[in-house]
C-alpha cells in the first residue's frame, strides 16, 4: 500500500456495505493491521475513527487492536506475517473480540442481541 489511506477506507467501506446487503444486522470485527510499515501505521492511527463512523445501532464494527503488543521480529516470520507467537497473541485478540472484549471496541448498545449474526472479517495486504 503506497501513497494516500483514503482509498483503504474506501474501499473498506465498500466491503463493510456489500456484507450489510446481505446481513444489515451483523457485527463486524475489524483488525488493525499488524506490521510497522510507515502507511500501515497511519492507518492504525485511523482506524478508531473510522470504526466509530461505520458502527451502526444495527449493526456494529468492533475494532481488534491486534497492532498493539505485536513485537518485531519476535512475533513475525517475515517481518509480515505472524509465526506462531504472533498467531497465539492474534488468536487472543480476536476472541477477544468476538466476546465484546476488545480494548478498542466501539460501545454500540444493541437491543436485538439474541437476533443478530456475527461475522468476522480478516483485511490483510
Amino acid at each position: 500500500m503506497s501513497g494516500s489511506s483514503v482509498p483503504y477506507f474506501a474501499d473498506l467501506e465498500q466491503i463493510i456495505v456489500k456484507i450489510r446487503a446481505h446481513n444489515p444486522k451483523t457485527t463486524v470485527l475489524l483488525s488493525t493491521l499488524i506490521n510497522n510499515w510507515a502507511e500501515n501505521i497511519v492507518i492504525n492511527k485511523r482506524m478508531p475513527e473510522v470504526a466509530q463512523k461505520l458502527s451502526t445501532t444495527d449493526s456494529r464494527i468492533v475494532l481488534v487492536d491486534n497492532a498493539t503488543g505485536f513485537v518485531y521480529p519476535d512475533d513475525a516470520v517475515d517481518g509480515c506475517h505472524p509465526n506462531p507467537q504472533g498467531e497465539e497473541k492474534m488468536a487472543v485478540k480476536w476472541f477477544e473480540g468476538s466476546q465484546g472484549r476488545a480494548a478498542q471496541a466501539h460501545p454500540v448498545e444493541r437491543k436485538d442481541d439474541a437476533k443478530k449474526s456475527e461475522v468476522m472479517w480478516w483485511c490483510s495486504n
